[in-house]
């Protein structure tokens, strides 16, 4: 047991070593909206957001709905296995099939200041290129260009 908590311990040290919160700053783009479960907004309006513009940056987060000024980042990596009963919480995105071959799930949290409990939302990272963002039944789909 302390050998697996060793060597997860170390995997997660290398992965937020190649990655830190200020490599996602920039301007992203919606370029995919995809059903997950259900929600309130219907898929049209939902489909209006493609090739909006999203903000990360140190003094402003600008996503789907809301802007956020001076906001506070945590990049929160999580490793899972599926096989153990239930370590895929139905919070997760890799319940509802999520780009389900992840075997970490890195988030940068997005908190309006440093005193909120609880994230304002969050961004789940697939790679240097393309993030996600789960809102009210749908996966929005962030790539840094538009096209």
């Amino acid at each position: 047991m302390k050998l697996l908590l060793l060597v997860l311990s170390l995997v997660s040290f290398t992965v937020s070593a190649e990655e830190s919160i200020e490599d996602f700053y920039g301007e992203w783009c919606v370029v995919e909206v995809e059903t997950f479960r259900g929600g309130i907004t219907p898929e049209e309006e939902a489909r209006k957001w493609l090739k909006s513009a999203v903000l990360i940056s140190e003094s402003k987060f600008g996503s789907l709905s809301n802007e956020i000024e001076n906001p506070v980042y945590k990049f929160v990596i999580e490793s899972f296995n599926e096989k153990e009963e239930g370590n895929i919480r139905q919070k997760d995105s890799v319940f509802y099939g999520v780009y389900p071959d992840r075997k970490i799930i890195k988030k940068i949290e997005v908190y309006e200041n440093e005193s909120e409990e609880y994230p304002y939302t969050y961004i789940e990272v697939v790679n240097s290129g393309k993030i996600f963002e789960l809102y009210d039944g749908y996966v929005f789909t962030y790539e840094r260009n538009c096209s």
